[in-house]
């Protein structure tokens, strides 16, 4: 029984961690890059963010799985009270992390969405030569 209080406590640490990276991508998605080296930096830093967010996913999900296997066994044969109460507390906890992290994952879509839609819309080529000129105009009245 303490086993499966333990790996509770895992399965929320590891969540605790997935949800720490999640907002320091959040972090990172809402600087400011002026430069493309900035650009770039924050690029490689949101790629090594998501590898390491997937091997600690997979660590939780085979520890997800070894915990439903090692629970089949304890499956409606656990009264105890304190036992109750404690798995009703820990599976509370790992829900609402898990709800967070939905949650900010659903931050982050949105943000690169925003982000993307920018820079598409600076991207764009003036077609005429007026256009260019003024174009240009507004850029350097940014200056």
């Amino acid at each position: 029984m303490d086993e499966l209080i333990k790996m509770l406590e895992q399965i929320y640490g590891l969540l605790e961690q997935i949800s720490t990276i999640t907002v320091n991508q959040t972090t990172v998605l809402l600087q400011s890059n002026e430069t493309i080296d900035e650009a770039n930096d924050a690029l490689e830093m949101l790629e090594s963010m998501v590898s390491y967010k997937e091997e600690i996913t997979d660590e939780l999900v085979a520890l997800e799985k070894h915990f439903d296997t090692s629970y089949d066994q304890y499956r409606g044969k656990i009264t105890e009270t304190a036992y109750v109460q404690l798995f009703k507390e820990w599976v509370g906890r790992i829900m609402a992390k898990k709800q967070e992290i939905v949650d900010a994952e659903k931050n982050n879509v949105m943000i690169m969405q925003t982000l993307t839609q920018r820079k598409v819309k600076r991207m764009e080529i003036p077609k005429a030569a007026k256009q260019v000129t003024d174009a240009y105009k507004r850029q350097q009245q940014k200056y």
